[in-house]
Parts: structure tokens; sequence; C-alpha cells
């Protein structure tokens, strides 16, 4: 079984950022708000960030419309449809939504690879759909 979780980069946190500090043989859930050791603690393997997995996803509102395929994933939150193709607890996303001036049309707004819920959670902020 792969490891489902991976150390961080230092460009990766921001305010609100989601990752876990190990203390002793636990890790607890921290959320960064300003922490100035950081770089200390990552180069020292203290601090890991959970993979983006399907729970991730739906608690941020998506509701899973399709599961044929383990690997191909189909959420839909209101106007938009968030399809992912997970390899190797990698997801790479495409988001649409539908397009303003026609209720028919949906529009592509966003492919990418997202590594982690606060990636995703910045990422719709940053796109307008709310949570």
């Amino acid at each position: 079984m792969q490891n489902k979780y991976y150390t961080p980069t230092v460009e990766e946190f921001h305010i609100g950022f989601e990752y876990e500090f190990r203390t002793g043989d636990a890790w607890e859930p921290l959320i960064w708000r300003s922490d100035v050791t950081i770089m200390g603690r990552i180069l020292k393997n203290l601090i890991r960030v959970k993979y983006l997995d399907k729970d991730d996803i739906e608690s941020l509102g998506f509701k899973l419309r399709d599961q044929k395929d383990p690997y191909y994933l189909i959420f839909d939150k209101g106007i938009y449809s968030l399809m992912v193709y997970k390899n190797f607890y990698r997801y790479h996303m495409t988001i649409f939504g539908v397009v303003p001036y026609s209720e028919d049309h949906t529009d592509r707004i966003f492919f990418g690879e997202i590594k982690n819920k606060s990636e995703l959670k910045r990422l719709l902020k940053q796109l307008g759909i709310n949570e």
C-alpha cells in the first residue's frame, strides 16, 4: 500500500494550510497560522500533509455522481462539475462550470493537479466556488 502522506514544500504553506505535526509517535492535525519555525520542522520530517482524497472533496460540498472506475471520479456541486483522474495519490482535476450567457453550455474553468485539501479549498475560493 502506498503512503497517503507526503512532506510539503515551504512554498505550499499559506494561512489556513492543513498539515500534521509529529509529536513523539503521534501526528497532531494543525492549521498553519504564521509559524516561523516551519522550515526546520520540514527538514526534520516532523510535518506531513494528507494527499487529497474522495472524502476531502465531499467535505467541501461536492457530491459523487459516478464511480464506475476507481481512478476516475465525477463530483457535482450546483452548476459545477469536478472530474478527477487519480493516479498514485495524484489528483488530476478538471472543473467545469455553466457559462453565464448560456444555461446549456459548460466551460472548463480549471485543469491541473491538486495535491491536498488546502490547495483545493484555495482554488475553489479563487474561482468563486463557495463552500
